[in-house]
């Protein structure tokens, strides 16, 4: 049986943009006034003014792959538009902006990746073009 949710429910915004389930089951939904964690009973809000989200205007939700939830947002100025990135915990609630939490060392290593069009050749050299 599917059900419909509304502001009058706990939603932040009638304007949904994305909606997932993480691995502990919590569904997800970005909106324009943040992020809302349902439990199957009750919305959680995370937004700006009450948690740090650089922006409310949250478009996209990724799970990465040790369950961190990245808030992909818009930010508005008078005569600019500008993409925001949050890390939010969803266990703590924790939510780090992308500045800081890619200082610190990140959770997979890349020593290994390989980088589509970039990859190493011989000393001298760093980078090649795909294909060559």
């Amino acid at each position: 049986m599917a059900r419909l949710f509304s502001v009058d429910d706990g939603l932040p915004h009638r304007q949904v943009n994305c909606i997932i389930q993480d691995r502990q089951g919590f569904i997800w939904v970005a909106t324009d006034a943040g992020v809302a964690r349902f439990d199957g009973l009750r919305f959680k809000i995370f937004n700006k003014a009450d948690n740090g989200l650089s922006s409310d205007q949250i478009r996209w939700i990724v799970e990465d792959v040790v369950g961190n939830l990245w808030l992909i947002g818009s930010i508005f100025g008078d005569y600019f538009r500008a993409a925001s990135v949050d890390i939010l915990n969803p266990v703590s609630g924790e939510i780090i902006p992308l500045e800081e939490y890619t200082k610190a060392k990140p959770p997979v290593s890349l020593e290994n990746m390989n980088l589509i069009g970039v990859r190493s050749t011989s000393v001298g050299n760093s980078a090649s073009k795909p294909g060559t």
